[in-house]
């Protein structure tokens, strides 16, 4: 039992707030078995400034590619000169491209099932990376960094 005669009431909400909030959630599949990250998230300043929202990630053409987490697929088309997949998830919304993928809209997809292929864009679509798969994470607050989900970033937290 928590002691709150003797907390400070920043301490005593904390306190609370982290006793209910549960068990932290599951981490994501790699989308690519091998892949490494070769460009970061990079928050923008301002909501339509420039940033990365995303994650990019080495690839070969034609590497298959799997769900990172659970869901159901939500657009599978082209944007522009590109093809694109999304699923919809309890994390927010996953964006992929370029994806070439055969999954109807509402498909359920798990952890780790495969969902596509990397494709080439249109000829005319000039790549921001030399080859790689973009993972975004869109959520009713924002864009967020994928990587929080990866393993490749830890929560901020108060030190003492």
């Amino acid at each position: 039992m928590i002691e709150t005669e003797q907390m400070t009431p920043f301490l005593l909400i904390f306190a609370l707030l982290g006793s209910q909030l549960g068990p932290p959630q599951e981490l994501w599949f790699f989308p690519i078995v091998q892949g490494q990250i070769v460009r970061a998230y990079r928050a923008p300043e301002t909501p339509y400034g420039a940033g990365h929202r995303g994650i990019d990630i080495g690839a070969n053409l034609d590497e298959e590619l799997v769900s990172p987490t659970s869901g159901s697929i939500s657009f599978n088309g082209k944007v522009g000169y590109r093809n694109l997949i999304t699923i919809d998830s309890s994390y927010g919304t996953l964006t992929m491209e370029p994806v070439c993928s055969d999954l109807p809209v509402g498909e359920i997809v798990q952890p780790g099932s495969p969902i596509g292929r990397v494709c080439s864009p249109d000829p005319e679509y000039t790549w921001h990376c030399e080859l790689c798969l973009h993972l975004g994470l869109k959520t009713e607050d924002g864009y967020l960094s994928p990587e929080l989900y990866l393993g490749g970033l830890k929560p901020s937290r108060l030190l003492p």
